[in-house]
C-alpha cells in the first residue's frame, strides 16, 4: 500500500488477515499515527514492515511483540522520541533478531528516560538497547551531557565490542565534533551549558568528573559571584581571574570548590572564616597577581595555591609563613616570595622570623588580658542588673553615690524631717533597737527624725502631734512587729500616713519580726504594702547589709 495517503493506522485493522500476513509495505504514506495494539502477538507470521517516508513522530515497542519480524523499517520519518503508551517491559528469553531502521530522522537529543521506560527496576538500560538492534545512526544527535552516561557505559565495558549499530553513530553538534563517532569522542567532552548562570559567568555541566565549570573570565565583575546553579553531586571549578574584585568573603558554594582561580584581579582582603569553609580536600587555589598585603592563616590548609606577584607586608602577624612556605607542596616561584617593612626593607618570608622583626607581645598579652577582665565584668554587671534592677540602684548608690532619677515629688518640698519613725512603743525590744540602732545609723547620715517616745512634746494632745509631725516629714517608716496592730497609736499612725498627699514613695514599710511576714499576707495589710517598698532586716549578717543600703537608697538624698 505504498504510494497513498493513509494518515493512520487503527487497532486490530490486519487481524483478519493475521495468519497470513507475511509482509507489510506502508511507505510513502502520510501516516503519523499506530493504533497501540496494531502490531500484536496474532501477527505470528509477520516478517517485513516498511513504514518508511511517513510522518511519524515517535517510536513504540512494535518491533519486538510479533514473534517472527527481522525488519522493521521505520527511516525518513519525523521521530525525535522512544514511547511506551503499550506497558511494554523487556523481557528478553532469546535474542531478538529484528533489525530496527530507524535512520533519517529527527532525534537531536538523547534522554536516557526513552529506554528505562520499557526496563525492569534495576535493570541496565545501556545492556538492553544494544540488543534492540535499532539503527539511529543519520540523524542530528548533540553529543552533550544528555548522551554522556549511555556513552560511557559502552566506552568502559565490553558493549564497546558487541555487534551493534551504535558504533557507527556519530555527533552532528557541537561544532568540534561533528562528524566524529560517539564510541570515539573523549568522554570529557559530553557537557552541557547551563541556563541561569551568574551575571558575566558561563556554566558548563561537565558530566564525566562530575564538575559545574564556571568561566567569569574576563566578565567585568568587581564582587564574586553571589549564587551559582545547583546541581545535585556537583563540585565547582571556578575562574575569575582578570576582573577587579577586591575580596573574597562568604559564599554558599565555597564548600564545593575544587579549583578557584582568582588571579589578576585587586584584591586586598581575604576572609579568614570563608577559607575554612573550602573543604574539599584537592582544592587549588590561584591568587597571585593581586594586592593582597596579607593573608589569613587559615590558608595553610589549602593543598596546591599560588601567591606570587602581591606586595606583602612583613609584619609580625606574618611570620607563620615561614614555616608554611618551607613545605614540600609550596614550589618556585612562591617559595621565593617578598614582603616589605615599614622601613622600606625587603626580605624573602621564608626568612622572616620574629626576631628579625623585633616582636614582642608583652603588651598586646597584657592588654588583651586586660580587655578581656573587664569584658568579663561588664558581662556580669549586665546580667546582674537585668536580673536585679532595684538591688543594682541600690549598690549604685552605695558606690559611686549616683541616685537614679526615680526619686519623688515629696522630696522637693522643704520639710522639718526626712522620717516620722512608727513602731510598737510598748515593745521594749523594738524601742532599745529604734533608738540604739536606727536612729544611730540614720543620723550619721544626716538625716533629720521625728521619733514619738523621743520628740513629741508632753501636755500636747498626742493625735495632733503624730497628724502635725507625719505631714512635716518626707518620708514614713512603719516597723510591723508581732503586736504592731494591736496598738492603737500605731494603727493610728499606719492609717495617718495612709492619708498624707503626696504619697507615692512616702511610706516604708520594715518587717522586724518574721511574723510580719504572715502579716502582710493576710488583709487589711496585704493592701497597704501593695506597690510600697517592704524591707526585711534578715537573720544573716549579709543581710543586715543589704538591708541598711537599701534603707539609705529610699530615704531622701542629703
Amino acid at each position: 500500500m505504498r504510494n497513498n495517503q493513509i494518515r493512520s493506522l487503527e487497532s486490530d485493522v490486519f487481524e483478519p488477515i493475521g495468519n497470513t500476513l507475511v509482509t507489510l509495505v506502508l511507505s510513502n504514506n502520510e501516516i503519523e499515527s499506530i493504533g497501540e495494539s496494531m502490531f500484536g502477538t496474532n501477527l505470528k507470521k509477520l516478517r517485513h514492515v516498511d513504514l518508511s517516508y511517513n510522518k511519524m513522530t515517535y517510536m513504540e515497542a512494535w518491533p519486538y511483540i510479533p514473534p517472527s519480524i527481522i525488519k522493521f523499517d521505520l527511516s525518513h520519518n519525523d521521530v525525535n522520541e522512544f514511547t511506551n503508551r503499550l506497558n511494554w517491559t523487556y523481557n528478553l528469553q532469546e535474542p531478538y533478531h529484528t533489525y530496527v531502521d530507524l535512520r533519517y530522522n529527527k532525534f537531536t537529543r538523547w534522554d536516557d528516560q526513552w529506554i528505562k521506560r520499557y526496563q525492569k527496576p534495576g535493570g541496565d538500560f545501556v545492556g538492553d538497547f544494544v540488543t534492540y538492534q535499532a539503527d539511529i545512526t543519520n540523524n542530528n544527535w548533540t553529543c552533550d551531557c544528555h548522551m554522556h552516561y549511555l556513552v560511557s557505559k559502552i566506552q568502559k565495558s565490553f558493549y564497546r565490542y558487541a555487534k551493534s549499530e551504535l558504533s557507527n553513530v556519530k555527533c552532528s553538534n557541537p561544532p568540534n565534533l561533528r562528524g566524529q563517532r560517539i564510541l570515539t569522542v573523549d568522554l570529557n567532552e559530553f557537557n552541557c551549558d547551563v541556563a541561569n548562570c551568574s551575571f558575566g559567568c558561563t556554566c558548563t555541566n561537565i558530566s564525566e568528573t562530575k564538575i559545574l565549570q564556571v568561566d567569569c573570565i574576563n566578565g567585568n565583575l568587581i564582587k564574586l559571584p553571589m549564587k551559582l546553579p545547583n546541581i545535585p553531586d556537583r563540585t565547582i571549578m571556578l575562574d575569575v581571574s582578570n576582573n577587579n574584585i577586591w575580596k573574597i568573603d562568604p559564599r554558599p558554594y565555597v564548600d564545593q570548590l575544587v579549583k578557584f582561580n582568582a588571579a589578576n584581579n585587586k584584591l586586598v582582603f581575604i576572609d579568614q572564616e570563608t577559607v575554612k569553609n573550602m573543604t574539599q580536600s584537592n582544592l587549588s587555589m590561584n591568587i597571585s597577581n593581586n594586592n593582597l598585603k596579607f593573608l589569613p592563616n587559615s590558608i595553610q590548609n589549602i593543598k596546591y595555591i599560588s601567591i606570587s606577584d602581591n606586595p606583602f607586608m612583613c609584619d609580625c602577624n606574618m611570620t607563620w609563613m615561614k614555616g608554611w612556605l618551607e613545605l614540600d607542596s609550596i614550589v618556585e616561584p612562591d617559595k621565593s616570595i617578598t614582603c616589605k617593612t615599614k622601613e622600606g626593607d625587603v626580605h624573602k618570608i621564608i626568612d622572616v622570623t620574629e626576631s628579625l622583626l623585633d616582636c614582642n607581645y608583652d603588651t598586646e598579652i597584657g592588654l588583651a588580658v586586660g580587655f578581656g577582665i573587664l569584658l568579663i565584668l561588664v558581662v556580669i554587671g549586665i546580667v546582674w542588673a537585668k536580673r536585679c534592677p532595684y538591688e543594682t540602684k541600690v549598690l549604685v548608690f552605695k558606690f559611686f553615690r549616683i541616685h537614679p532619677s526615680d526619686k519623688y515629688k515629696i522630696d522637693d518640698e522643704v520639710k522639718s524631717y526626712d522620717a516620722y519613725i512608727s513602731f510598737d512603743d510598748e515593745n521594749i525590744h523594738i524601742r532599745q533597737w529604734v533608738i540604739r540602732k536606727l536612729k544611730k545609723r540614720l543620723e550619721e547620715k544626716k538625716q533629720e527624725l521625728f521619733i514619738p517616745v523621743i520628740h513629741a512634746t508632753l501636755g500636747d494632745d498626742r493625735a495632733d502631734q503624730i497628724v502635725r509631725s507625719m505631714e512635716n516629714s518626707k518620708r514614713v517608716i512603719i516597723i510591723l512587729s508581732d503586736k504592731y496592730d494591736e496598738n492603737e497609736w500605731s494603727v493610728f499612725e499606719c492609717q495617718q500616713a495612709e492619708m498624707l498627699n503626696p504619697n507615692e514613695g512616702r511610706i516604708i514599710f520594715i518587717k522586724y519580726h518574721p511574723e510580719a511576714e504572715d502579716m502582710v499576707q493576710k488583709e487589711p495589710w496585704k493592701s497597704r504594702v501593695k506597690d510600697r517598698k517592704v524591707l526585711a532586716i534578715g537573720e544573716k549578717s549579709s543581710e543586715h547589709q543589704w538591708f541598711w543600703d537599701k534603707l539609705k537608697y529610699e530615704l531622701p538624698v542629703k
